[in-house]
């Protein structure tokens, strides 16, 4: 009897194997959800915003401040226009000082009158009529119309340099007051301040002690912002 023939197992390829196993154990990405595209889209938004965000408030901010300041002006406006109605409407309110005085006989003659508080009163009314933009505006407005400079280089603010002191006369009192009336923020040392700078400065105007003095030698005169700014 003859021996049967058995079939012919298959061929066994352990590196054909591996490769498969490998392959079908790899991981791929997952695709990436319409929810993760969309917070990283928003992210990206807000991330090149940040800097155009600050800008527009920096400019919101600017916006805002000059719009106050525009309202603090038109306030100012009303309230010295308030001011002057009712000054206007106190038949008593006269102007004592029509013309600038000249000499210092002349400045303690009205000073003496000063010590009346009705008198006083009136004039810081009246004083208020004429007002100014700024303490510095206003200090300069009323030192013009009080006297001239002549007068005024014969005052210190507080008596230095051999001149009289001008704060111990009714009249700075008047200013100072009068000040406060038109400029509720302001301090008394600043409007002193003011009053101290141009007086300073009073000698090398038109009229002045010095003022023949600077006209012959440059080098000592006042620059064209002292003259503008300071002027008595």
């Amino acid at each position: 009897m003859s021996t049967p023939v058995l079939p012919r197992p298959p061929e066994f390829s352990f590196r054909r194997q591996h490769r498969e196993a490998h392959t079908s154990t790899e991981v791929s990405s997952p695709p990436t959800s319409p929810h993760s595209r969309t917070s990283q889209s928003y992210k990206s938004i807000f991330s090149r915003n940040e800097n155009t965000d600050d800008s527009f408030k920096i400019n919101v901010l600017m916006k805002l401040d000059t719009i106050i300041k525009n309202q603090n002006e038109q306030l100012q406006i009303i309230k010295n226009q308030a001011i002057q109605k009712g000054a206007l409407e106190d038949a008593e309110i006269e102007d004592v000082v029509p013309q600038p005085l000249e000499s210092k006989e002349e400045l303690y003659s009205l000073d003496e009158k000063l010590k009346d508080a009705a008198f006083r009163k009136n004039m810081i009314k009246y004083f208020s009529i004429i007002g100014g933009s700024t303490v510095k505006d206003t200090v300069r407005i009323l030192l013009r119309k009080i006297g001239s400079n002549k007068l005024g280089s014969e005052f210190s603010m507080y008596g230095r340099k051999g001149k009289d002191s001008f704060k111990k006369r009714h009249m700075c009192r008047v200013i100072i007051r009068t000040c406060l009336v038109v400029h509720q923020k302001a301090k008394e040392k600043q409007i002193e301040k003011e009053i101290g700078t141009i007086l300073k400065y009073a000698p090398h105007r038109p009229g002045g002690s010095k003022w023949k003095d600077v006209t012959t030698d440059t080098s000592t005169s006042p620059t064209h912002d002292d003259e503008e700014e300071e002027a008595f």
